[in-house]
């Protein structure tokens, strides 16, 4: 049994790709993620999950529109998986860090490399060196800001 769940290989994207081996012998089953760009293949064992309960479930999904469903859903719980794994300097940034820095870019007028949005470090690192501008002109302006005087 194997299936496939890539992306357009038309565009510059990479594929990746997921094979299901199924050993008839152990009764166990391998998930193969494989990088077709740069020939990484990464054995995903699924000790706990009887293979004829992936088939079942492909089974019941029927028509395609149902499948592409169950692939993308796969493909956001993986992905979310894989990001787990990674050191901490290869992770996104969390969306409070992209909101902050996003904030403090159009602020201070300065620019925000890709690779700021890309890697949590390079984001880690944007953020300790404008931060502490962003934050001195947020105090400053609000000092100088005119209060409401009460009525006596």
């Amino acid at each position: 049994m194997s299936a496939r769940y890539g992306c357009d290989t038309s565009t510059a994207t990479p594929v990746y790709v997921v094979y299901i081996y199924v050993s008839k012998w152990l009764a166990k089953m391998t998930w193969l993620l494989i990088d077709t760009e740069s020939d990484i293949v990464v054995e995903i064992p699924a000790t706990a999950l009887p293979p004829e309960t992936v088939r079942t479930q492909w089974e019941r999904l029927g028509d395609d529109e149902a499948k592409e469903a169950f692939g993308q859903k796969l493909g956001e719980l993986l992905e979310s998986s894989l990001i787990d794994c990674l050191d901490s300097d290869l992770k996104p940034p969390t969306a409070a860090q992209t909101s902050y820095a996003i904030a403090i870019a159009k602020r201070l007028g300065v620019p925000a490399s890709a690779e700021v949005f890309r890697f949590r470090n390079v984001m880690t690192h944007f953020l300790r060196e404008h931060a502490p501008v962003f934050k001195a002109l947020a105090t400053s302006s609000s000092k100088t800001r005119p209060r409401k005087i009460g009525t006596e």
